[in-house]
């Protein structure tokens, strides 16, 4: 049972990190185009993607799950993974000889942004997840699309104001 639930926490974060990368390929950072990716449709498949551990738990093997609290956990266990692998890309692979404040920032704001827009995912599945244990509903995705929403629109709001000061950066210095 928990080995099921460490299972789906410790599986979402790689696969939205090979998500992402997919994401990537759809526009230049610089274009407009790749504004819309970092903007809407990264947040999009990241958060859908950190969510596919519990989500398939909670629809494919709902008897699995101990408690609804146990999806939230790995649900943010999920994002924090996804924070961390992302985090050592960006600091290792893309940007040569970050500042040690950005550094901070990363280590500081990747696994908050994460894990919080994750634990949002999360409620969301739980709730489909109680639908299903206490009423014997079948799983619906209806029931967690609004909270998976919720946390793609919260990354969105985060990505964007990272774009946005970005742009104002050079202007103001």
């Amino acid at each position: 049972m928990w080995s099921a639930v460490a299972v789906a926490a410790l599986a979402g974060g790689p696969v939205a990190v090979l998500g992402a990368f997919v994401a990537q390929m759809f526009g230049a950072p610089a274009s407009v185009v790749g504004i819309v990716v970092v903007v809407v449709l990264g947040p999009v498949v990241e958060e859908a993607l950190k969510a596919s551990g519990v989500l398939f738990l909670a629809e494919q093997r709902p008897w699995l799950i101990p408690a609804a609290w146990t999806l939230i956990v790995a649900a943010i266990l999920s994002g924090l993974v996804f924070a961390c692998i992302e985090n050592l890309l960006y600091l290792h692979v893309y940007i040569p000889n970050p500042s040690p404040g950005l550094i901070t920032w990363r280590w500081v704001a990747g696994p908050t942004l994460h894990g919080t827009a994750s634990a949002i995912a999360g409620l969301g599945v739980a709730r489909m997840w109680s639908r299903i244990h206490e009423f014997g509903e079948p799983p619906d995705l209806r029931v967690a699309a609004p909270w998976l929403a919720a946390a793609a629109l919260v990354h969105a709001a985060y990505n964007g104001t990272v774009v946005l000061l970005e742009a104002l950066v050079p202007i103001l210095t």
